[in-house]
């Protein structure tokens, strides 16, 4: 049979009277003379010696039996240090304690081989509380009811408390919960719960007569379908080319598990006509429509799951047209070299890609221009009939919308021809002269704000026909 424990700890028992208080312990037992630990924890307690020792072996941690722990266990061992003063402390450390680590042990001062002193450690392992629940989140739709079990299955005797994220006790937080013994109840989940959380509290008197606080901790969710990122609800496609289709989803109570993409009540699977491409981790999905054709044009539907409610978006998959007229400014001109802005109204299409811009020095009484009408755009007809004898440049479209074009005399007239591309095709042109003689001449004889000179060149020499 187990020796019983004693229920008095001798804190120091002189074996030689002629030495005394030369090891303490850094720790001291509760009522009783106990260490009461709770199964599963780590413990650690520490033998000191107070004066320098010859060797680190001279403190020693042993079991009741007298048998020595060393360094080998993994469960149960002693690391021993040397302080800087010659001290010695001889560390006894428990990981994830058990019943059967419950007993006496001894912290031992040997000198030259003999038993100095000694200090009985009683060690006494209580078992853990054992929740009803074991649930560390819990949730519901809004305008549900849910309750919380605070309870525990192995201390019934146990006093039971609970508490909200501000350490309130839920009688009096500003949140609404009804108690019925240990479980507390959300009469109606709202927005004002999401993430609350609600710590259970037990407090559980050990045999020593020390009560512990054991405790554990809730979090509230209050369940909410996949609410999409908003985007354009139609998308443009190239036929011929790859059409990608995405969803992406902003809030999601719990987490987006799964995407699916619907045409016509069927699901589609990756195959030779669609890639289906899904991460739920990051809340977004696309659909890939390979190689376009008339038929896969129509209505594409995006759904979210979540595991518990699930939502859907319709987006449209149309062809896409080319890029619209673009708006031109014409900024100045400096040292050979014109500047302008550039913009291009998309109306979530496709992105312009490029601009090609062709530019002449205007020749009037040409044949290509002799027989034009009145209202005919000058620039527009002779750029088109005298195509080859044109300067033309291709710039990629810039965040800052800004080009310049160089190398141009500052005593001519140039017609201008800004033409927007994407990956449709080529979109209408826009045509302008600019008589950079006269921008000289103002140049040169007014001093005025930026600004104002901005307005008066612009008056002075844009012509739009």
């Amino acid at each position: 049979m187990p020796k019983p424990l004693v229920l008095t700890v001798l804190l120091s028992i002189l074996i030689d009277t002629v030495k005394s208080g030369t090891i303490h312990l850094d720790n001291e037992p509760g009522g009783g003379g106990f260490f009461d630990i709770i199964e599963g924890q780590n413990f650690k307690i520490q033998c000191i010696s107070d004066e320098p020792v010859e060797s680190e072996d001279d403190v020693k941690w042993t079991t009741v039996d007298n048998n020595e722990i060393d360094t080998a266990s993994m469960s149960r061992f002693t690391i021993p240090m040397r302080l800087q003063s010659g001290n010695v402390r001889r560390t006894l450390i428990f990981t994830r304690i058990q019943p059967h680590d419950e007993g006496t042990y001894y912290c031992q001062l040997f000198d030259r081989g003999e038993l100095v002193k000694r200090i009985d450690v009683n060690i006494r392992v209580s078992k853990p509380v054992v929740w009803s629940s074991n649930a560390t989140e819990l949730g519901g739709k809004v305008g549900e009811p849910l309750t919380i079990d605070c309870g525990t299955k192995s201390n019934p005797e146990a006093g039971i408390e609970a508490y909200d994220q501000y350490d309130v006790i839920l009688s009096k937080s500003e949140l609404k919960f009804v108690r019925a013994n240990n479980e507390f109840t959300i009469p109606a989940l709202t927005d004002k719960y999401q993430n609350a959380e609600v710590t259970c509290s037990a407090y559980v008197t050990m045999p020593n007569m020390v009560t512990r606080v054991f405790s554990k901790t809730v979090k509230i969710k209050v369940w909410k379908k996949p609410e999409f990122k908003p985007t354009h609800s139609t998308v443009y496609a190239v036929p011929g080319q790859t059409a990608r289709i995405r969803c992406e989803v902003e809030s999601s109570v719990p987490d987006v598990v799964n995407f699916q993409f619907m045409k016509a009540g069927h699901i589609l699977q990756t195959s030779s006509e669609y890639r289906v491409d899904s991460f739920p981790s990051k809340n977004y999905a696309v659909l890939s429509i390979v190689d376009v054709q008339d038929e896969d044009l129509g209505t594409y539907r995006c759904v979210a799951h979540n595991a518990i409610l699930s939502s859907h978006i319709d987006i449209q998959l149309e062809t896409a047209k080319p890029p619209m007229q673009p708006k031109v400014t014409f900024l100045g001109f400096d040292d050979g070299e014109t500047t302008w802005e550039i913009e291009n109204d998309e109306d979530n299409e496709l992105p312009v890609l490029n601009y090609a811009i062709r530019y002449a020095i205007e020749r009037l009484n040409t044949t290509s221009t002799q027989n034009l009408k009145p209202g005919d755009n000058l620039a527009r007809e002779w750029l088109r009939q005298n195509y080859h004898a044109a300067s033309e440049i291709v710039v990629k479209k810039a965040r800052s919308n800004i080009y310049k074009i160089s190398g141009l005399f500052k005593e001519k007239r140039y017609m201008f021809e800004f033409t927007p591309r994407n990956a449709a095709g080529t979109g209408e042109p826009f045509y302008v002269t600019v008589n950079l003689e006269k921008l000289s001449e103002v140049s040169s004889t007014l001093s005025v704000a930026p600004f104002s000179l901005f307005i008066t060149l612009l008056f002075l020499t844009f012509y739009v026909f």
